[in-house]
Parts: structure tokens; sequence; C-alpha cells
């Protein structure tokens, strides 16, 4: 009877088990189709952004033309080709920087990120900026190099492959001027996408790369002059230096939280003199200003109100001065203070 019941419990745990792990094995197969549904919807998400699939269109673009311009490149011995051909691969991977940040931002703010993702084109135009600074002090060094030792330079079929990056860089330029340089989705002026912007001096340094390459490879076959290669480098990387310091700081002010310079002198003038703004205001301390993302401004204020104010009216006041000033979210703190005519 003992051996019987014992055999009867485990043909119970070995049919539960089963289960379990049928079961189990039901919810793996359901993740892995979840999963593979999700890695399908990539391209679906990337594809519903009219941005984001223009970044994606011209970063396959980009690379096969990359290719094309380093094999010239080495086989001819022209610096600028090499150099246009590397700095192509640098804007392969801020292309690729640049569309996972517009996929990022996409998600909505959640308890870790109450703020949303939005940031994230500013990191991703930062480190863009970062990139184009590397290639510039890569084209100074090498075009010093071949300053004191010219190579020569088979030129035959260089200009074709020249004229062929302009005409790739002149697609990117046309799709990313509007999205780089237009309003935001708000409308506004100062909403200003530094993501996007780096893409854009990625594309427009490559552009002129590519015409410095065909004015060299012109003035090597015409007047045999072999500096001209170094030279114009050496132009090139002065220009996209020149081109992407504003990035580097506009997008680094704000990774630092510096006051928005939009909205500078409007806060200024309110905090100077907040009792001629908005009346039962005496005071405002501890204000801070800055910028989330592209166009989003953020503040926070502690405000000192008279004593025989409207605690209410005047947070409502203050809150409409700061949102027409432009100011998307703006956190106050009220506090009651005995004021009299003499303080």
């Amino acid at each position: 009877f003992w051996s019987s019941a014992v055999c009867s419990e485990e043909r119970r745990e070995a049919r539960a088990h089963a289960h379990t792990h049928t079961h189990t094995m039901l919810l793996s197969d359901s993740r892995d189709r979840e999963g593979g549904a999700s890695s399908a919807g990539i391209l679906t998400l990337i594809f519903e952004d009219p941005r984001s699939r223009a970044l994606f269109w011209f970063l396959v673009l980009n690379f096969a033309f990359m290719f094309v311009e380093l094999a010239y490149g080495f086989w001819t011995n022209s610096l600028g080709l090499i150099s246009d051909g590397f700095h192509m691969m640098f804007d392969c991977a801020g292309l690729g920087v640049g569309l996972f940040c517009v996929m990022l931002a996409k998600n909505k703010p959640n308890e870790q990120y109450s703020y949303g993702y939005g940031r994230a084109k500013v990191v991703g135009g930062f480190v863009n900026g970062l990139f184009l600074v590397f290639v510039s002090v890569f084209l100074f060094v090498e075009a010093a190099s071949r300053l004191l030792h010219p190579p020569h330079i088979h030129s035959e079929k260089l200009m074709v492959v020249a004229v062929l990056g302009f005409l790739v860089n002149l697609v990117g330029l046309f799709f990313f001027h509007d999205h780089a340089h237009g309003a935001g989705e708000g409308g506004c002026d100062h909403d200003h996408d530094e993501n996007l912007h780096g893409v854009f001096l990625h594309i427009l340094a490559d552009t002129v790369s590519s015409i410095g390459v065909i004015i060299s490879t012109w003035l090597v076959q015409a007047k045999g002059w072999m500096m001209a290669d170094p030279l114009v480098s050496v132009f090139m990387a002065a220009l996209i230096l020149w081109s992407v310091l504003p990035l580097i700081r506009s997008s680094g002010s704000i990774m630092l939280q510096v006051t928005p310079p939009a909205i500078q002198s409007s806060v200024d003038n309110f905090l100077r003199t907040p009792a001629v703004h908005v009346e039962g205001l005496a005071d405002c301390r501890d204000a801070h200003f800055w910028t989330l993302g592209s166009g989003v401004f953020v503040g926070s204020v502690n405000l000192i109100v008279r004593n025989d104010a409207d605690e209410q009216q005047v947070l409502t006041d203050v809150q409409t001065k700061f949102a027409e000033m432009g100011v998307r979210h703006m956190t106050v703190q009220v506090a009651k203070h005995r004021w009299t005519a003499t303080s």
C-alpha cells in the first residue's frame, strides 16, 4: 500500500512537472515570437517617421559609397579621397548614432526617466561633434606629413569618384537641411534639433571634402602640383573644425544646464523686478532655468509672496509669465513673508 501511494504521488509530480515544463516552453516560445515581432517592428518604426526614414536610407547609401572611396583612394594614393572615405566611415557611425537617438527619443516618459528621452538628441549631437573634431585632427596630422613628403598621386580615375561622392552628399544635404534648420513640431523658432544638426554637419563636411578632392585633382592633372592634395586637406580640416565648434558649444551648454540664451534676457528682467511684473510678489529666490531637450525649457523658482496677497493668484500669474517666455515645465514653491512698505 505504501509503495503504491508513493508511486501514485511520483506519477502526479511527474505530470505536474511535465505540465509546468510545457507551460514554460509555451511562455518561452511566446516570448521568442514577441521578440521577433518587436525586431521586425523596429524597421516599421523607422519608416513611419520621415526623419528616421531619411537617416536610414542615407546611412545605407553612405555605407556603400564609403567602400568605393576607400578602394579608389588607396589605389590612386590620394589623401583627399582616403580622408573623405574615412570621414564617410565616421559619417556612418554618426548617422547610426543619429538614427539611434531619433528612435530613443520616441520613448515616452516613465518612472525612471520622468522627463522622457528627449535629451538623447542632444547627446547624439555632441557625440557627432566629437567625431568631426577627431576627423579634423586626423586630416591636420596626415596633411602635415604629406606636406613634408609629397607622394605621387594617380589621378586618372580620381575625378570620377570625387564627382560621384559630391552627388551622394548633395542627396544628404537635400534630405536633412530642412530637418536640421527648420522649426520644430511646435513651430517654435528656438526648437533646434542638435542631433540632426550634427548629422547635417557631417554631410556638409563631406560635401566640402568632395569639392576639395575635385579641386586638388584638377590641380594635380592640369598643373602637376602634387602639393595641392595636402593643402586642400588642411583647408577642409579647418573648415570642418570651424563649422562643428558651435554644435559642441551649444550641445555642451545644454548638458551643463546653462540658462538658455533664448530666454536669458526675459528671465533676468523678471527676476530683477518681480514685484513690477506680478502684483503681490515680493521676491524670487533659487531660480534655475535650463534646456531639457530641443527647444524644451524647464525652470524652478521659490516665490516670496506678500502676507496680504492671494497665493493662488500669484502662482497663476507667475506661471503665465514664464509660459509666455517659452518655459514649458515650471516648478514653483510659494512661501508667505510678512511684508511692509519699507521691506
